[in-house]
């Protein structure tokens, strides 16, 4: 027996946003007045190491996450025959719209969680890099460009959009009155999505609709000094001892967003063991789970419960 209340919650919707699954979960543990030290989630896994330049695998735990809002952005022109077209189409305003967007992102900071990152990869890089990253604030203008090339650590540097659908045309011969296009934000703490919104305004200097379809803002920050992280990196330790733990900021989502009003500490972790090529499959074609991953999962869920006390 956990020497101590223990809730699970399963949500069944996590892939499209949550809202009839964990939203109401919480919703009903509102309502029951129940609230938690610290709430547990999918995240990051044991990765290997080689991926952002250190010899050890790592096991990375979500401290933060940034926020998903999608919104489609509309744009009108003149209708009529294309034998006789105008100077721009509102297919055409669309991709110039997506065009300057596209090539002002932006810009780059350094936010808490990804400071936390690297001072904790620093002492497993060799020489200067690791006096460099051991004070990522004081050196983040030498640290940046590295960490601009790679689009994973990219994203964790800026608020980011990806155009995702377009529309517009019903036949080749007739002008579209109107197109319109759909991009996801992934907004970075610090940010909201009005900011966004403000930055894409200010880089197309354009006219067009915006049509909200899912708008959510960044989550809070856990902290790493609670008893619940210390318990979480023990586990983590005895189950994985060739890892180096690292806390992280998520550029994707999960449900663990709705908890933030149930807890001050939400963190995020799946305890998976997975090669570079193992991590390309998520979403993708042949996605999977190891026979070997199931039982080490098992174990750690064990051996987290058991010692709760």
């Amino acid at each position: 027996q956990p020497p101590r209340d223990l809730w699970l919650a399963l949500g069944f919707d996590e892939e499209v946003n949550g809202r009839h699954g964990a939203k109401e979960i919480v919703k009903w543990f509102k309502e029951k007045e129940i609230r938690f030290e610290s709430v547990l989630d999918e995240g990051g896994a044991v990765s290997d190491g080689s991926m952002i330049g250190i010899k050890e695998p790592v096991a990375v735990i979500g401290l933060a996450e940034k926020a998903s809002a999608s919104y489609e952005f509309i744009f009108t022109g003149e209708e009529g025959h294309s034998s006789t077209p105008p100077a721009h189409t509102s297919l055409g305003y669309m991709a110039e719209f997506i065009y300057k967007v596209e090539r002002q992102p932006m810009q780059p900071r350094l936010t808490e969680t990804v400071q936390k990152m690297l001072e904790a990869i620093a002492p497993h890089m060799p020489g200067i890099q690791s006096k460099i990253l051991a004070r990522p604030k004081l050196f983040f203008l030498l640290i940046k460009p590295t960490l601009l090339k790679n689009k994973q650590t990219a994203a964790l540097l800026r608020s980011t959009v990806a155009f995702t659908v377009s529309r517009s045309g019903s036949a080749p011969n007739v002008l579209p009155k109107e197109a319109s296009c759909t991009a996801n934000l992934r907004i970075l703490q610090g940010d909201t999505s009005a900011d966004v919104l403000a930055h894409l305004r200010r880089v197309s200097g354009m006219d067009y609709q915006v049509r909200p379809i899912a708008v959510e803002e960044p989550s809070g920050v856990a902290s790493t000094e609670t008893a619940a992280y210390g318990h979480l990196t023990g586990v983590i330790g005895r189950l994985f001892p060739e890892a180096v733990i690292i806390p992280y900021l998520m550029a994707g989502g999960t449900d663990s967003r709705y908890y933030e009003e149930l807890a001050d500490h939400v963190y995020r972790f799946q305890p998976l063991r997975l090669t570079e090529a193992q991590l390309a499959l998520m979403h993708g074609t042949d996605e999977h789970l190891e026979i070997d991953n199931l039982g080490r999962m098992m174990a750690f869920y064990r051996e987290l419960i058991t010692t709760l006390n």
